[in-house]
């Protein structure tokens, strides 16, 4: 997967500006996100981008995860407890 993440690609990203514009996101003082994405090189903006959507997938999958991991559990303990009631 990494080999084919790269692929596209004719050089690296300058991981320090890719990194660094990743963690103002999260800073609260600091604005103009979309002017700097505007002002990146396609290199990195297109790795800005391919992180965060990587990042979007890992969260869906450990919540899809953990909602299986739930729902298993009701089964098997709340809905004979609650099947018992009726």
């Amino acid at each position: 997967m990494i080999v084919s993440f790269w692929s596209n690609f004719s050089g690296l990203p300058d991981f320090a500006e890719v990194y660094s514009f990743i963690g103002s996101i999260f800073d609260p003082n600091t604005k103009g996100h979309a002017e700097k994405l505007k002002e990146m090189d396609p290199i990195n903006f297109e790795t800005v981008s391919r992180i965060k959507l990587f990042n979007i997938i890992i969260q869906l999958c450990d919540m899809q995860r953990k909602w299986k991991n739930h729902f298993e559990c009701y089964n098997k303990y709340a809905f004979p407890i609650l099947s018992s009631l009726d």
